[in-house]
């Protein structure tokens, strides 16, 4: 594939996600996940801050590698879809979370990007969404989306960081994004903001406990 045509394929990909729904869309080629993010990981799961979810621990070789998933892919394209920012709560009603509204989201996503390798003519992809063992803010921050914040989630700039993130692996390569820089800067609003103190500070980087998590 040429320069050219590696360019035209990667403005069609992020024309189409636009018109699936897709707030963001970016791209990245498929390689092992960085050494310092993999022990990072490694780290919060050993010391057990990832609470019930040892889960994470399972097919964790295929999780630093997506080679190991999908042997013929040379792109990952990670995009993300907004959650239901409007819901309406009776005033005695339980509150429930965003993400949890409306219709299965692994659905809702896999769908879209189905819709959108199909605008595209693609005959050999793989779509994810939370349904594979693949670390999907990594791939989110590699291919351009936005930068991992202090509350330990992909921030998307003039988006936030309510959205579901999904993964569409091409066995092509395109023209590809670049990281972008963390924004939080100084800002600790959502440290001082967590109620159960899940989120704290220390020698200048953040932890996330979700043993503490409401």
């Amino acid at each position: 594939m040429t320069t050219n045509s590696k360019s035209l394929l990667r403005h069609r990909l992020k024309e189409s996600a636009a018109q699936c729904g897709f707030i963001a869309c970016g791209m990245t080629p498929v390689a092992p996940v960085a050494d310092w993010r993999q022990a990072a990981v490694r780290r919060w799961l050993d010391e057990g801050r990832a609470a019930g979810m040892s889960y994470l621990l399972r097919h964790y070789a295929l999780r630093c590698d997506p080679r190991l998933v999908e042997p013929s892919a040379r792109t990952v394209v990670s995009v993300a879809l907004p959650y239901d920012m409007k819901p309406s709560f009776a005033p005695d009603a339980l509150r429930l979370s965003r993400y949890a509204l409306g219709s299965d989201y692994h659905d809702v996503v896999k769908g879209k990007l189905r819709q959108l390798v199909e605008r595209l003519g693609f005959e050999e992809y793989r779509v994810f969404c939370d349904s594979a063992p693949v670390l999907e803010r990594y791939w989110a921050v590699k291919a351009g989306l936005g930068w991992t914040g202090r509350n330990h989630q992909l921030i998307i700039p003039r988006a936030g960081s309510m959205f579901f993130l999904g993964e569409l692996f091409l066995p092509v390569e395109l023209e590809y994004d670049e990281e972008m820089e963390s924004r939080c800067g100084n800002c600790h609003a959502c440290i001082d903001a967590c109620p159960s103190h899940a989120l704290t500070m220390g020698e200048g980087k953040s932890y996330f406990d979700a043993r503490l998590c409401l």
